[in-house]
């Protein structure tokens, strides 16, 4: 049985091959671990170590890597709460993850890195987005589909913004939770995301997604 995956560079639904024949390498964003893991957590590792099991058991190579973010702003907010330091809460957290799912009988990825432990590296990825066109915004604002830019442009103008880019225009969104702002970032509006008065555009929900060749565009 072959496995049929989508897809987001072709955008459409093909049979997988490995870029690198009989080896497949498999990333999956880990946990922000401020907390103890909850149950929607521990579905989304057994589904990918279902995963990273069938491929194996195909015959497969299989380096499933599964990071762990160690700093966010709910990690520093959790640790001042405590009074224990940024250090201290992660690695309480990620023991009590690892006991968690090791009761669950989800094997461990081939490597767990820390975020904190890969700053550098983050880094120099960015600065290969820069020089690849991308100087400001995420990529679903700075997109190569014109629909939502137009749509990330118009929101920001209705929202009575005086400089409206796609870049500047993303800006006028912080995230799902937060407040409107302008694109000058002056006088915030207090609506709340989901009212008439402050309803998400459709382009704030829209996913990057990057090839082979590091050029990225959107798709709401």
């Amino acid at each position: 049985m072959s496995l049929r995956i989508y897809n987001t560079l072709s955008r459409d639904v093909e049979d997988f091959s490995p870029l690198v024949p009989g080896h497949v390498r498999m990333y999956v964003c880990g946990m922000t671990i401020y907390d103890l893991c909850h149950i929607g957590h521990a579905r989304m590792m057994m589904a990918f170590d279902v995963v990273q099991r069938w491929l194996r058991a195909s015959g497969l190579r299989v380096t499933y890597v599964r990071n762990i973010t160690d700093i966010d702003d709910k990690i520093i907010k959790r640790a001042v709460e405590r009074g224990i330091t940024i250090r201290a809460l992660t690695d309480e957290m990620i023991a009590a993850m690892h006991q968690d799912i090791g009761a669950l009988g989800i094997e461990p990825p081939s490597l767990e890195p820390r975020a904190t432990e890969y700053v550098p590296q983050m880094l120099s990825m960015i600065g290969t987005l820069e020089k690849k066109a991308w100087p400001t915004g995420p990529p679903a604002a700075m997109s190569t589909t014109p629909s939502v830019n137009s749509r990330a442009t118009a929101s920001c103008r209705a929202n009575r913004s005086t400089s409206c880019g796609p870049a500047s225009a993303w800006r006028c969104w912080k995230a799902r939770k937060t407040r409107w702002t302008s694109c000058s970032g002056s006088q915030p509006r207090t609506a709340n995301p989901r009212t008439p008065s402050g309803t998400a555009p459709p382009w704030a929900t829209t996913t990057a997604w990057a090839g082979p060749d590091g050029i990225l565009s959107a798709r709401p």
